[in-house]
């Protein structure tokens, strides 16, 4: 009996199996465009040598593919088709040793056997394509430049390519947890892809792995013996990481240039504007005192006292511009020393008497604060500057009330006017360098750095600033301060 399968690179029949023959098989062939094979792969069934010469379509069998089976002394010829209904080998019988002929019953048996083996044949010819497709893969994957990482149901490492080993490092019996330093995988996808048959989805997720950003990306992969694995592809993506957030930094470094170049031209433009009304009065009112040889002395008084209004204007806008030159480069030196609330609100008082003559000042302070290390002139510098503001939008004769109060750690304190009021939308920006809410209040002036001060002024102190406002019924500018902490210093 001989085995003949299509092994050859031509894809003729040649033995790769045989029993009670003595003979090399090495020369016996069937080629594969034979009218032997098409007649096999046509009709499937089992052939008798005696009857070649008596079926027209193998009327045109090569003869020295006749004279083969002569020499190999063939009884019947049995194909063993595959699922595709092509023929995957055949059996040829030789005489029986004992000389008896065949039986029905006996080429029926062979039959059964030859479509047995099609069964078997085909099974191992698929097995022997996934293997070899398995080894092509991991061929592939080790030429990758990517972490590729086979992992089984149970978690524990199939495969790993050489990317992976070298990045992180030997994986022999190991879960993929351990393998990877990660301490927990609680959002672990493994389970779900493996016991879904039907789920062929592939995931995608970013995670940091020993310093390093890596992009994941995690599908489901057949094993030879039916069973489901996870294949993931780790790609480091830590150097992409660091362009973007340089370019997203030079994005905001080139953004904040273009700002400040902005502010810049908004400042000039402001402060040239600002300068110019406080210097024609000075210069108006010393020339006109040069070029008059005798003046009332009420009337020099008049002349000097606008003279020195606006003098204290312009050494305020001096005062804020460099207070906000201060605080961009973090240059603002705090005295910080301990006070009480009280001590604050005394300087405050005498500060602001010119500034809301036609106001009524009223304070609001309970009986027992604590004491709070702060620096005293600029923290009164913010309240006077909210006064300033509350003056000047509100009318003449109304209540500015003062109010300190403890809020757990922290001291916070308010001003609060009944004046115009600020809209909903302009809250947000009141603190912003140079931005003015345009109410068209008569008192409007300034180049909007006091709010701005003010704030760099807490926030240097560790606290924080915010506004209510409701137009037409006023605002409540506060601030909030931590105490601190101070050994041996109670509440007085």
């Amino acid at each position: 009996v001989y085995l003949l399968r299509p092994l050859s690179k031509n894809g003729d029949f040649r033995v790769t199996n045989s029993v009670n023959i003595n003979e090399n098989t090495d020369s016996i062939f069937i080629r594969e465009r034979s009218s032997l094979v098409k007649w096999f792969n046509r009709t499937g069934e089992v052939l008798l040598f005696q009857d070649i010469d008596k079926i027209p379509q193998l009327q045109n069998v090569v003869s020295e593919e006749t004279e083969l089976l002569k020499r190999l002394r063939a009884e019947f010829v049995a194909p063993i088709r595959s699922r595709t209904a092509q023929i995957s080998g055949m059996l040829i019988v030789g005489k029986k040793i004992t000389g008896q002929p065949y039986s029905v019953e006996e080429i029926q048996m062979v039959s059964t056997v030859s479509n047995q083996m099609a069964v078997t044949l085909d099974n191992i010819r698929l097995y022997e394509d996934i293997i070899e497709a398995r080894e092509n893969l991991e061929k592939w994957l080790n030429g990758m430049s990517d972490c590729v990482i086979i992992i089984n149901a149970d978690r524990t490492v199939q495969f790993m390519n050489h990317t992976a080993e070298e990045s992180f490092g030997t994986w022999k019996e190991k879960i993929c947890r351990d393998v990877l330093g990660l301490k927990d995988c609680a959002d672990c996808l493994i389970p779900a892809i493996v016991s879904d048959e039907e789920n062929q989805q592939k995931y995608t997720e970013t995670r940091k792995i020993r310093d390093k950003e890596y992009e994941i990306a995690t599908a489901p992969l057949l094993n030879p013996d039916g069973t489901r694995s996870v294949i993931k592809v780790f790609r480091d993506i830590t150097e992409r990481k660091r362009l973007e957030e340089e370019i997203i930094q030079a994005k905001v470094r080139i953004e904040t240039l273009h700002e400040s170049e902005r502010l810049k031209t908004e400042l000039l433009s402001m402060v040239s504007h600002e300068l110019r009304t406080p210097l024609s009065v000075i210069k108006g009112n010393i020339t006109a005192l040069l070029g008059r040889k005798k003046w009332a002395l009420a009337e020099q008084r008049d002349f000097l006292s606008d003279i020195n209004q606006e003098t204290d204007y312009l050494t305020k806008l001096v005062a804020n511009l460099l207070d906000m030159s201060r605080l961009e480069v973090g240059g603002m030196q705090l005295e910080k020393d301990w006070y009480q609330v009280s001590e604050i609100l005394e300087w405050v008082d005498g500060a602001v008497k010119t500034v809301i003559k036609q106001h009524n000042l009223r304070f609001s302070i309970p009986d027992e604060l604590p004491l709070i290390y702060i620096d005293r002139i600029r923290i009164g510098q913010v309240l006077v500057n909210f006064c300033d503001n509350a003056a000047r939008y509100s009318e003449e004769g109304s209540t500015i009330t003062i109010e300190a109060k403890r809020s757990e750690d922290s001291i916070v304190m308010s001003v609060i006017d009944t004046g115009t009021g600020i809209a909903l939308e302009n809250l947000d920006r009141v603190f912003d360098r140079f931005y003015r809410a345009g109410t068209g209040h008569k008192s409007e002036s300034g180049i909007g750095l006091g709010l701005s001060i003010c704030r760099g002024i807490v926030e240097t102190h560790g606290g924080r600033i915010w506004v209510e406002s409701e137009v037409g019924r006023g605002s409540k500018f506060s601030f909030e301060l931590p105490i601190g902490e101070r050994e041996g210093v109670g509440i007085r």
